[in-house]
């Protein structure tokens, strides 16, 4: 369990776990926000949008409105793949390099995207697609 004020990575296991618990099972693509503080420390999460069988799009304005709204410094997102693989596409990865581009001159800080897949979960800063 993720609560408010824990210390946050991305990639440990009980935030893999609530992933899999929120996105898992999910016919449509959905967008998982958590929020830090600019410790690390988890302010909250929330699924933000739904997509469509195949793709997603993120709402940056809205995204940075509800990160402001509650005194996020840092973004984790995640998203799902009901195809079953964690493999980012091309617009994921545009996508993201877009919204870390917007977040640096408004003070908050990408910290990672993941894709929850069927067996596994994919993260861009850990493949280098998302730099500090």
């Amino acid at each position: 369990m993720v609560s408010p004020g824990d210390l946050l990575t991305p990639l440990e296991r009980r935030f893999i776990d609530r992933l899999a618990d929120r996105l898992g099972a999910l016919d449509r693509e959905a967008l998982f926000v958590a929020y830090l503080d600019r410790a690390g420390a988890f302010l909250g999460d929330e699924l933000i949008t739904g997509g469509t069988s195949c793709s997603l799009g993120i709402p940056y304005r809205l995204l940075f409105e509800r990160a402001f709204k509650r005194g996020a410094a840092r973004l984790v997102l995640a998203h799902n793949h009901p195809s079953g693989s964690a493999e980012p596409s091309e617009l994921d990865i545009r996508s993201t390099r877009g919204l870390q581009a917007l977040a640096v001159p408004m003070g908050v800080e990408l910290v990672d995207h993941l894709i929850v897949g069927a067996r596994e979960v994919f993260s861009m800063r850990a493949a280098g697609l998302v730099i500090s």
